[in-house]
């Protein structure tokens, strides 16, 4: 680059600027490689890039000088324009007092609940009768049906692991009345083994409980999961007594030696079925009476359960007006937004002046896109190039143009 572009130290940002001024007015260059021009005559001194923006903001309003048909015809537009943003307006605060009267409505709901909570919570503490007999019955049914549990799954373990195929004389008998007392005979170990295996399957029907108390989703995938681990281990404990009382049959002579225990024989054979059923359907109306027996227990105390309603209605109502608050918010931001554009509107409308919002924009970023690539060019710095970027935006902001409802 010859010396005609590089400014001497002596001269200040207004000579620097009236002698590119000829780059931008008089020739068919981009406004990009005008940036990059203007950029590398400054040495991308940054005192006179909003100047130059301005140039740029300025010639390309010469640009498009207009007689007075196109004026008048703008003129028409901005007119509409303002016209529509009124409109928009007047439907936004019409939709703003609609939310608000919506508001006033749920705050006086959430006052009256309030009181009707202070009343609450001096009457003195009731017992709903309905749920106490309901958890009575509850407890006189989940008792029986827990020993039940409890008898049958330490019997079924016991048969399945432990039992002695030499002491079974009945192939039709898989239960061992005497499989506790058995046990403890055996080892200490066995009747550990033996007294916690029913807890399992108690344990799993207390997860159903659990899971069925959740509000969220992944409750409907947790108590099937539940249900189908509870169907396996019964499955397979029902295999094992299977396999055992062939074992027994095996012992006294009534199938061939080495004859191996199936799948398919264990699912004709009228003992694995019986197993399943008489723990898995069980366990099941065992999970059942023991939520509803929870439930009717968790709302014997009226008072209790009268303020925890009333407390969740006055939660409901108050996320509900805090979306609503979030609404009115937003549509306050857009009505700034229109009104703001009606006042650069109106004042063109009395300057007679006519701005291309859209040309001046793409011009003006375009000479900055050139401004930065030479800057790159030159090696600024980060805190130049962001410098750089900052001075951009606020002439941008100053440039008055039309904002855009996002």
């Amino acid at each position: 680059m010859d010396k005609i572009n590089e400014p001497s130290a002596m001269d200040d940002s207004t000579k620097k600027t009236e002698d590119v001024e000829n780059d931008i007015l008089g020739d068919n260059m981009s406004y990009e490689e005008k940036g990059k021009q203007i950029c590398a005559s400054v040495r991308g001194d940054l005192d006179t890039l909003a100047s130059y923006l301005q140039k740029v903001r300025h010639d390309i309003i010469a640009e498009f000088d207009v007689n007075e048909e196109e004026l008048a015809k703008t003129k028409v537009q901005y007119e509409t324009q303002i016209h529509n943003y009124d409109s928009e307006i007047k439907i936004l605060n019409d939709k703003i007092n609609g939310r608000n009267t919506e508001i006033e409505d749920l705050q006086k709901k959430i006052d009256d609940l309030k009181k009707e909570r202070d009343d609450i919570e001096k009457d003195d503490e009731s017992i709903n009768k309905e749920e106490f007999i309901k958890m009575l019955i509850g407890i006189i049914i989940l008792l029986p049906l827990t020993v039940y549990l409890f008898v049958f799954y330490s019997s079924m373990f016991f048969s399945a692991f432990f039992r002695d195929t030499k002491a079974v004389n009945d192939l039709n008998t898989f239960f061992d009345a005497k499989a506790l007392i058995n046990a403890s005979n055996a080892s200490t170990s066995t009747i550990i083994f033996v007294l916690c295996a029913p807890i399992i399957f108690l344990g799993l029907g207390y997860l159903l409980h659990i899971f069925s108390k959740e509000t969220n989703k992944i409750k409907y995938v947790k108590i099937p999961a539940v249900l189908l681990v509870t169907l396996m281990l019964d499955c397979i404990l029902a295999y094992k007594i299977g396999d055992f009382l062939h074992e027994c049959g095996i012992v006294i002579n009534k199938y061939p030696k080495g004859e191996q225990y199936t799948i398919s024989m264990a699912l004709s054979d009228v003992n694995t079925w019986t197993v399943i059923f008489c723990g898995f359907i069980v366990y099941i109306i065992w999970g059942f009476v023991f939520d509803a027996t929870m439930s009717a227990y968790s709302k014997i105390n009226l008072k209790k359960v009268r303020l925890s309603e009333t407390n969740s209605n006055i939660q409901n109502f108050e996320t509900i007006i805090e979306n609503k608050t979030k609404d009115v918010s937003e549509m306050l931001s857009q009505i700034e937004t229109l009104a703001s554009n009606i006042r650069i509107l109106t004042e063109r409308l009395n300057s007679n002046v006519v701005i291309y919002d859209e040309k001046i924009e793409k011009g003006v970023y375009s000479f900055f896109v050139g401004w930065l690539q030479m800057m790159k060019a030159l090696s600024k710095d980060k805190d130049s190039m962001e410098e750089a970027n900052r001075i951009f935006q606020n002439e941008l902001d100053n440039f008055g143009l039309l904002q855009h409802k996002h």
